[in-house]
C-alpha cells in the first residue's frame, strides 16, 4: 500500500512522497468517503530523498541495487526535483560509522559501543 501511494502520486500530480508521508496518504484515501465533507490536510515531515531507494522503485516498479547515495541522483533524474543540498554532499564525506550487527547481536553492540570499547568493535 506504501509503495502504491508513492507511485499513485507521483503519477497523479508529478509530486514525490518519502514511506511516511505514504502512510498519510493511505489512511486519507481510506477515510475518504468518511471525510468527504471535511477538508484533509497530510503534513509531510520527511524528504523523499531520505529513502531513495524505496520511492524510486515504487515510482519505477524496477529493483535499482546501487548504493542509495546513487538512486538520489537517479531519482533526481526521474523526478525532476532537486536533491536537499545537505544530502547531496554526503558522497563526498567521510564515513565514520561502519558498524553491522545482526538483530540477536545489537544488545552487545549498543553496550559496547556505550562502554567506548572501540577496540572491540
Amino acid at each position: 500500500m506504501i509503495r502504491k501511494a508513492i507511485k499513485d502520486t507521483f503519477d497523479n500530480n508529478g509530486n514525490l512522497i518519502d514511506p511516511h508521508t505514504a502512510v498519510g496518504e493511505t489512511v486519507k484515501l481510506k477515510l475518504e468517503e468518511t471525510l468527504r465533507d471535511h477538508p484533509t490536510i497530510i503534513l509531510s515531515t520527511a524528504n523523499p530523498y531520505k529513502f531513495p531507494k524505496t520511492v524510486f522503485e515504487s515510482i519505477t516498479q524496477e529493483e535499482n541495487n546501487k548504493n542509495e547515495l546513487d538512486i538520489q541522483e537517479d531519482l533526481e533524474k526521474l523526478s525532476k526535483f532537486r536533491c536537499p543540498k545537505p544530502l547531496t554532499g554526503l558522497k563526498e564525506k567521510e564515513l565514520r560509522h561502519n558498524l553491522n550487527c545482526n538483530q540477536n547481536e545489537m544488545k552487545d553492540m549498543v553496550s559496547r559501543i556505550l562502554k567506548n570499547d572501540s577496540s572491540s568493535l
